[in-house]
């Protein structure tokens, strides 16, 4: 099994199989107007087996939940590769943000991570949602102790 994440931002689009660094989605101004930057997936299944699969998003609040590029919410099935070749499942393009939250405290980087569950029986991906803290990280911390 394997996953590909392709981010576009603007004209340029990066593949997580070109490199082991993680990938940044950077905001690009353009129009007088910041423009989202995009990621796609690709689940490849190079097997001689059946598998289900889904993809959690980890985000940066520690939010857990599937990842929208499907619309199944459970697992997918993703048939054995065919004699010839592999079999694939693309998902919709999703376009990456910060929280305002985040943004209004001042916080410019924001982390998005895919996971990829891979089972060989069907599973509800669902039950492994939570939901994220509240409240962003102040900007600035006191180290202010009364005692």
């Amino acid at each position: 099994m394997e996953m590909e994440l392709i981010v576009s931002s603007g004209d340029n689009q990066y593949s997580s199989k070109q490199g082991i660094s993680p990938l940044l989605a950077e905001y690009i101004f353009e129009n007088n107007q910041f423009s989202n930057p995009e990621v796609k997936i690709k689940v490849i299944n190079n097997s001689d087996k059946d598998v289900y699969f889904q993809v959690l998003e980890l985000a940066g609040d520690y939010e857990i939940q599937v990842a929208e590029f499907f619309e199944e919410k459970g697992s997918m099935k993703l048939p054995a590769k065919p004699n010839q070749g592999e079999s694939i499942a693309v998902g919709d393009e999703l376009e990456c943000f910060i929280p305002d939250a985040y943004l209004n405290n001042g916080i410019r980087n924001y982390d998005n991570i895919y996971k990829l569950i891979v089972s060989n029986r069907e599973f509800d991906a669902s039950l492994l949602q939570q939901e994220g803290l509240d409240n962003p990280p102040p900007v600035n911390r006191s180290t202010d102790l009364s005692w």
